[in-house]
């Protein structure tokens, strides 16, 4: 008989957790997070209508909600990291942060946002984030939890599962807000003063068109994925309602985005795999088009003639050098459903903090307690110059990356480089906040996987060859 040292007991206690985590199948994990993410949309649905006061109190929770999904997601990833770096002896660093560069930037803007945590003039707001918009660095670091979870799902099986999930939600969701506002109600879902109508669980109009136009470009995907009929008709009869909704809605951005998204779909799809696969997809853009002539035909001829007007007067108060003119400033500050003003302001201030920015969340204190409406003068505010051009970087080196590769990607990633497409699309009219931009990162996850599958598949064939000229030699 043996007496256990405290060492022996010690490593065997390691070994047990070593053999634990090396048996976790991380990618079903991930597919779980994922999930309950797609669903969280639809928490608050049977909510009364709340008071001024609850209505930041939901926001809370829902980011809440997102934030713990977020950081379940970077713990998840962080034992496949360790998997695969100490167990299976992977240089997984190397294919993580170089090959695919993209998130290298993103690692790098994670780390210059906690820097910028410091120079902030409110260092509790650059770590928790504003009331109702939670846009810290907590809220950053569950960001990355999502991307980096989302970027372990491999199989083309698992990104249907999630789109599948997205389109059933965001079509009932849809479902439940028409007939809540068609019926006139003041229950189901939020409604007040403060709330915009249509604007179903995101309290803000342009929140929910935000993820409404995100959601339709997967329902499309999902709709050329579908090869049974039934599919595809379930696929457009979803389409169409959600099309309602974000019509009556009535956010011109997010409808903007989508019209973008479905004509740069269309031409992908026709060059990877011709148009007699693509065509079925004008079933949907007709859709688009005469829900669109029915419902609000005159209100958005009238909505982009504005916009049209709007920036010719600018331009022409530019070339005549007006600017600096009372009549010139009007001009500015009403373009873009009058959020001249907000980017005229913001980009001052950028110039103004070019090095680090203002610190996280911080430039509402200075544009009079406002924020910018367009999320990338948001970031470089917030960030400075370096955090903008890693933002940028990041997003530009993915699409590069996916526009070289594509005719190999499988049409799961190319549906989530759409939606991704989309998101970014938006943002120019959009801010950054947790209720909504976790969809970039969900989708520039499920992209980035694709590309981990390749190198997986391409760390197999060295392994295989290695092995073959050990069999020679031998």
């Amino acid at each position: 008989m043996t007496d256990n040292t405290p060492s022996d007991i010690k490593m065997s206690k390691s070994f047990r957790l070593f053999t634990f985590l090396s048996k976790l199948n991380t990618q079903a994990i991930a597919l779980v997070i994922l999930v309950l993410l797609s669903l969280q949309v639809l928490i608050g649905l049977l909510l009364k209508t709340p008071t001024t006061v609850d209505l930041v109190a939901f926001y809370f929770g829902r980011t809440m909600i997102i934030r713990f999904l977020g950081y379940l997601g970077l713990v998840n990833w962080l034992i496949d990291f360790y998997c695969k770096s100490f167990i299976h002896k992977e240089k997984i660093w190397k294919w993580t942060f170089l090959k695919r560069p993209w998130t290298g930037l993103l690692a790098v803007l994670l780390f210059w946002s906690f820097c910028a945590i410091w120079p902030a003039r409110d260092v509790d707001l650059a770590i928790f984030g504003s009331a109702f918009r939670y846009e810290g660095f907590l809220s950053y670091l569950a960001y990355a939890g999502i991307f980096l979870n989302a970027a372990l799902i491999r199989g083309e099986e698992q990104r249907k599962v999630l789109f599948i999930t997205v389109t059933a939600t965001s079509t009932f969701l849809a479902l439940v807000t028409l007939l809540k506002e068609m019926a006139h109600v003041r229950f189901l879902m939020f409604r007040n003063g403060q709330v915009g109508a249509y604007s179903a669980t995101f309290i803000n109009s342009n929140h929910y068109g935000y993820y409404l136009c995100v959601s339709m470009m997967v329902i499309a995907g999902l709709f050329m994925m579908s090869e049974k009929l039934w599919a595809k008709i379930a696929c457009g009869v979803c389409f169409a309602v959600n099309m309602i909704v974000m019509l009556y809605n009535g956010s011109l951005g997010p409808y903007l985005a989508i019209l973008f998204g479905m004509i740069l779909f269309f031409i992908f799809f026709w060059i990877r795999k011709g148009f007699r696969k693509t065509w079925p997809l004008l079933i949907l853009v007709a859709v688009f088009i005469l829900l669109s002539l029915v419902i609000r035909g005159q209100a958005m001829i009238k909505d982009l003639g504005l916009i049209v007007r709007q920036t010719d007067k600018v331009i022409d108060v530019i070339n005549s050098g007006g600017a600096g003119t009372s009549e010139g400033q009007q001009a500015i500050d009403s373009i873009g459903s009058s959020r001249g003003r907000l980017w005229k302001e913001t980009i001052q201030v950028i110039l103004k903090h070019p090095e680090i920015g203002v610190g996280t969340d911080n430039i509402q204190h200075f544009i009079h307690n406002e924020i910018p409406h367009n999320e990338y003068l948001q970031v470089a505010a917030n960030l400075g110059f370096p955090g903008i051009l890693f933002y940028l970087g990041a997003l530009i080196c993915c699409f590069a990356y996916t526009i070289k590769n594509l005719k190999k990607l499988s049409d799961g990633t190319l549906i989530a480089g759409m939606a991704t497409l989309v998101y970014c699309a938006s943002a120019f009219v959009g801010i950054s906040i947790p209720v909504a931009t976790f969809q970039l990162f969900f989708f520039l996850g499920l992209l980035t996987g694709w590309f981990r599958t390749r190198d997986e598949n391409t760390i197999n064939e060295q392994r295989i060859k290695e092995l073959n000229r050990e069999t020679q030699v031998s």
